[in-house]
């Protein structure tokens, strides 16, 4: 006979510390009462829970439970006629004994061991390396921590072989990183721990026995169907458009069975547009098992079509069940996406500079998931519809017709910040080197304190590897160079100019160092010039490959060849 095929409902709950077996088969319990179970199996971080209510358990047994560190349990439900199964192994976390009536009611609350497990876990990040969703998983499941709570490595089905590189995880708690993980799959996967195991499919398919089978009239009580609308996502920094989506499925009460569990496929029959062959076939996606001296054994739950987008699955589960579970990880997703739908911080492109120091930015990267730095290895959506208009540079010093002004060329990878993260009040903050586009940095040396400006290039594209670039290297042993075109350095408060006129550069191939007082040394064309005034007249100096000559604006003296000449 099949566990499902019963009569008389039988429960059978086993705690470890103190050891005790309660039951209402007294050939089965050390203590033989009425009690009633409910536990609640979800997706996600809703996890499974339970609830035992006790009748009359002896005040003793009560009180040992009560002073017990977080016991274990184990819940069995079935038939007398036929048998109990194990519906979960538990945690019990909260013990409570009340007089109500002529009766001593004790109340044990817990979660599923695995989830217990993951849910009080800290995670300690670790350097993971070159990892796929389910290595990464495991490795997060590795910790010695939850080896006596999760039986076994995550069971993964249906993943794509994207590879993370060295991935962070910020979250606090093995659950939590779990539910990260899930979300770095595109398109997103599902969660899920039941049964000592986690789960992470996209979608989870889990059958550890034949097909749950409804049969209208013999185990179905209620059956509800579901037509589910699933709006499409408003982001637009994913690699496929969403589209909306319209889902069936239906809401049941059956017979209590203790097999079923999510992600379970279950078979209708003789209910009209719900075909026993169906396909995509239906999958269970939340049941309670509530067992009740008083009413008996029911599974109440709900199942759909299968879902291979794991973000579908998340609208599925808040639309079917509006718990307290569900309204957090609503408020979690919705906190998470915040982060990407308006960004504090983001990374640009430069379209074009503008005027008085502003920029005109590409905004919008299409990344996987799976991407950990898409700042650096995603190049910019080059889209006019997302585009910065004149947004301005910060700059390390800036105030009034004063301050630090850096080159700013199209293609740059803008570093952008959003002040109060306004779309509109876009800032640029900085700018990065990046692999997608290509934009290789100088190759520096540790301690280098280097600016390499490229000069007489299309500006309009990166420069080559053959563009000429000016320099001007410290390093860290104390040693600077600078290399120019041309350089004119000009000394003196009297030579100085009003805040916000911009010097003339002067000329190419020429070094020229000139005093306010009007003297200049000019160096070019192999000549080295040296003359009190900046017109030329009075004393003078020349030094040339030929020779060397000097006057004082009335004698010459020139000395070339050995021979001084003096007229």
């Amino acid at each position: 006979m099949s566990v499902r095929s019963g009569v008389f409902i039988k429960y059978v709950v086993k705690f470890t510390t103190p050891a005790l077996t309660v039951s209402n088969d007294v050939l089965q319990g050390d203590v033989c009462i009425d009690g009633d179970v409910t536990v609640k199996m979800g997706r996600w971080t809703a996890g499974t829970t339970f609830t035992i209510t006790l009748y009359d358990l002896p005040e003793s047994y009560a009180k040992a439970l009560a002073d017990s560190d977080k016991p274990r349990v184990v819940i069995q439900l079935g038939y007398f006629d036929t048998k109990v199964a194990q519906v979960l192994e538990g945690i019990c976390e909260h013990v409570e004994s009340k007089a109500q009536g002529d009766q001593l009611v004790t109340t044990i609350e817990g979660r599923e061991a695995a989830f217990y497990g993951c849910a009080t876990s800290a995670y300690t990040a670790t350097s993971l390396g070159e990892v796929t969703f389910a290595q990464a998983l495991n490795q997060v499941l590795s910790s010695p921590k939850l080896s006596g709570f999760v039986k076994s490595t995550a069971v993964t089905n249906d993943l794509p072989g994207d590879v993370m590189h060295n991935p962070t995880f910020t979250s606090k708690t093995v659950l939590a990183v779990i539910d990260e993980v899930a979300q770095r799959v595109w398109p997103p996967a599902e969660s899920m721990i039941v049964d000592g195991q986690v789960f992470l499919g996209s979608p989870i398919r889990y059958d550890p026995g034949p097909p749950a089978e409804f049969a209208n009239g013999v185990n179905l009580a209620k059956f509800d169907a579901l037509k589910l609308k699933l709006p499409a996502s408003t982001k637009s920094n994913v690699p496929t458009p969403d589209t909306d989506k319209t889902v069936r499925g239906f809401q049941f009460t059956a017979v209590g069975d203790p097999a079923l569990r999510p992600g379970q496929t279950v078979v209708v029959n003789g209910i009209k547009e719900f075909s026993s062959s169906a396909n995509p076939e239906f999958r269970i996606r939340e049941v309670e098992h509530r067992f009740s001296a008083t009413a008996g054994y029911v599974c109440v739950g709900a199942a759909t079509e299968r879902q291979p987008n794991g973000a579908g699955g998340r609208q599925i589960d808040t639309a079917i069940s509006r718990s307290a579970a569900s309204a957090v990880r609503e408020i979690a997703d919705k906190i998470k996406s915040q982060a990407a739908d308006s960004p504090g911080i983001e990374v640009g492109s430069v379209k074009a500079a503008t005027d008085t120091y502003t920029a005109d930015l590409y905004y919008g990267q299409t990344a996987l998931p799976s991407e950990t730095q898409p700042s650096v290895n995603v190049a910019v959506d080059q889209k006019n519809d997302h585009v910065y208009a004149s947004k301005p540079v910060a700059s390390a010093f800036a105030w009034r017709k004063c301050g630090l002004v850096t080159p700013v060329y199209p293609g740059m990878k803008a570093v952008v910040l959003h002040n109060r993260a306004l779309a509109n009040d876009a800032i640029i903050a900085g700018y990065v080197w990046s692999k997608q586009p290509e934009l290789t940095p100088p190759p520096n040396k540790p301690g280098d304190w280097w600016l390499s400006l490229p000069i007489d290039f299309d500006a309009t594209r990166p420069p080559q590897d053959s563009t000429n670039a000016v320099n001007d290297l410290t390093a860290n042993d104390g040693r600077r160079v600078i290399e120019l075109k041309g350089l004119k350095i000009t000394v003196g408060a009297s030579g100085l100019k009003a805040v916000g006129n911009r010097p003339d550069p002067g000329a190419a191939e020429v070094c020229t160092i000139a005093h306010a007082s009007g003297a200049v040394i000019t160096v070019k064309d192999g000549e080295i010039d040296m003359a009190m005034s900046a017109d030329g007249s009075g004393p003078k100096l020349s030094m040339t490959s030929s020779g060397i000559s000097m006057t004082d604006g009335k004698l010459n003296m020139q000395l070339a060849n050995g021979k001084l000449t003096i007229g």
